[in-house]
C-alpha cells in the first residue's frame, strides 16, 4: 500500500501520513487523466488518482459515495473542497498543476 511515508529524524526512520498533494502525484504518475469521472478508459481524475494512491483499486464500478468518505476521513478536507479539485480536473487543469495548488495550501 501507499499510504505512508517515510522520514529519517535524527538516525530513526519515522513513518508518516501522506498529503493529499503527494497521493494525487502518485496516482497521477499511475495512468493518464480522466476527464468527469474518476476512472474511464484507463484514466483517472484527481481524486480517482488520490483515492488509488491510498490503496484502492480503481475500476468502472467506483462511486462517489465510496471515494468522497475514504479522501474526507483520510485527508480532512471537507466535500466541497474535493468539489472544487474535480471541477479543476473538470476543467482542464492538470492533475500535476492541481497537488500544486494543494500544496499551497500546505495539504
Amino acid at each position: 500500500m501507499l499510504v505512508d511515508k517515510e522520514s529519517h529524524v535524527g538516525g530513526k526512520t519515522e513513518a508518516r501520513k501522506l498529503k493529499l498533494s503527494e497521493a494525487i502525484r502518485i496516482g497521477a504518475a499511475l495512468r493518464p487523466q480522466a476527464i468527469g469521472t474518476f476512472y474511464a478508459q484507463g484514466g483517472s481524475c484527481v481524486l480517482g488518482a488520490a483515492y488509488e494512491a491510498l490503496g484502492h483499486k480503481m475500476g468502472w464500478c467506483v462511486f462517489q459515495h465510496e471515494v468522497y468518505p475514504a479522501l474526507k476521513n483520510y485527508f480532512d478536507v471537507s466535500d466541497g473542497f474535493l468539489i472544487r479539485l474535480a471541477d479543476m480536473n473538470n476543467g482542464g487543469k492538470s492533475r500535476e498543476a492541481i497537488a500544486d495548488f494543494v500544496e499551497s495550501l500546505g495539504k
